[in-house]
């Protein structure tokens, strides 16, 4: 596979959104969020399957807490997040045989925040902390957050791990709380 050896992982950690109602999201922009949140993925899968069966590497996909729990003003890019999180169990059964493994993080509000998301019109306008929720946690997520569970399925700690999905959201989705 070249001067390094080899294949250990693959990390997807790409994503565009778009702010809009699903129901107002213009096809070619639709289109846009499956080619690069789902579409791309795939690919990247197929081509380093080989590799990474050569030496039973690991596959992390980057999905979102939308594609676990619909955000309809983001309609578009949380279908494309929940396709995102069947294909990583999917592609954990097709990767099984190889001894290869594939997991899926969720994470919720992280800063900085997506770059690669705005209104019609503006896609690229980025991401507004200042707008966001505040966990119950009482902080954001950090990249060190996200960071650490990718290293952790990908860590021989996780051996028996595949197919599944970890929220990091600082307890979000858990409720309401008082």
């Amino acid at each position: 596979m070249g001067l390094l050896g080899g294949l250990d992982a693959l990390v997807n950690n790409a994503g565009v959104a778009l702010i809009a109602p699903l129901l107002s999201t213009p096809m070619a922009e639709f289109d846009r969020l499956i080619r690069v949140n789902l579409r791309a993925v795939l690919a990247y899968v197929q081509a380093a399957q080989p590799h990474l069966a050569e030496r039973r590497g690991g596959v992390v996909n980057i999905a979102s807490d939308a594609g676990l729990r619909g955000e309809q003003a983001i309609g578009g890019y949380s279908v494309s997040k929940a396709g995102l999180v069947m294909m990583s169990r999917l592609l954990a059964l097709d990767l099984a045989p190889d001894g290869v493994r594939c997991n899926c993080i969720c994470p919720g509000a992280t800063l900085p925040g997506m770059r690669h998301i705005g209104p019609i019109g503006h896609p690229d306008a980025g991401d507004d902390p200042t707008q966001w929720v505040t966990p119950p946690l009482g902080r954001f997520g950090r990249p060190e957050d996200v960071a650490s569970a990718v290293l952790f399925f990908l860590s021989e700690e996780s051996s028996f791990c595949s197919g599944a999905e970890l929220l990091i959201d600082g307890a979000l989705q858990a409720g309401v709380s008082e």
